[in-house]
């Protein structure tokens, strides 16, 4: 127990000190969750979609070059380090949270559903010290096997909620 208290003191002084020089930077720092199949019944193959279009969103927030990105792999080892299951963070507030002691500004959350033959995509940015949702933006479509239009889709969709 006591191990874990120090290695937990450890993290929030790393990133209490990433935090510091977050502010200092100009530009601001966002962490991206994956998307989330919010469908009533997913199939089975859109666990690949999800991986998919989670790749398309980052490489669309990397390409505005106005924010720096906290790496997936950051997020899973502070989970990790604060023992915390990925039930909990269906909770907005726990990922807020989580967001504060990595030191990002903002967070982008995503989401599709799939219900008949359509598909709705939404995306929210979140500003991390206040809740705030800055900007969100969906899209219905048909739902189809073109994977490729889902991409762009999200891909547009990214860049806009960060213009």
């Amino acid at each position: 127990m006591e191990m874990k208290k120090i290695i937990l003191i450890i993290i929030i002084l790393i990133t209490a000190s990433c935090a510091l020089t977050v502010k200092k930077s100009s530009i601001p720092t966002i962490a991206v969750w994956d998307i989330e199949d919010v469908s009533i019944s997913p199939l089975p193959m859109e666990k690949e979609l999800s991986k998919l279009l989670s790749q398309e969103i980052i490489k669309a927030v990397q390409d505005t070059h106005k924010y720096r990105l906290i790496e997936r792999q950051k997020l899973l080892l502070v989970l990790e380090e604060l023992n915390l299951a990925t039930s909990d963070l269906v909770d907005p507030q726990t990922q807020l949270k989580l967001g504060k002691i990595l030191g990002a500004n903002f967070m982008l959350f995503s989401g599709y559903q799939v219900i008949g033959d359509k598909i709705r995509f939404d995306l929210r940015l979140v500003k991390v010290e206040t809740g705030e949702i800055i900007k969100a933006k969906q899209k219905t479509l048909p739902y189809t096997s073109n994977w490729q239009n889902y991409l762009k889709i999200i891909y547009e969709l990214t860049k806009k909620i960060l213009d």
